[in-house]
């Protein structure tokens, strides 16, 4: 498991660049949980050569942004080894928090309950 977690308050093109999720490094789960504390901030996924699984989504909104891993709904993308690139839009001035969380397909399955 690999977890990255980011505070935005502009626009960022690329979460995940020059973290250790830059590049999936083998098949598994990409999970990511996000809260804005404007209503109007997106999150768009692009996969790479796969197109995009999320796209313009609205980021749940927040007080204070604070992310729950128990009671937020994450959003779960299958991915392979490979560049996925999170772009978020923050449209009225806010602040975001996006935590990624990668599994294998082995802690996916664990984490399920299925192992």
């Amino acid at each position: 498991m690999i977890t990255v977690n980011k505070d935005i308050t502009a626009d960022n093109t690329d979460v995940l660049q020059g973290t250790d999720l830059e590049n999936i490094p083998e098949p598994g789960v990409l999970r990511i949980y996000a809260k804005s504390t404007a209503s109007d901030s997106q999150i768009t996924i692009t996969a790479p050569g796969q197109g995009t699984p999320v796209r313009s989504q609205l980021i749940q909104k927040g007080t204070d942004a604070v992310v729950s891993l128990v009671d937020d709904i994450p959003i779960d993308i299958p991915v392979s080894q490979g560049k996925y690139v999170v772009d978020v839009n923050v449209t009225t001035a806010a602040t975001v928090k996006i935590v990624a969380i990668f599994y294998t397909i082995e802690e996916a399955l664990a984490e399920a309950g299925m192992v």
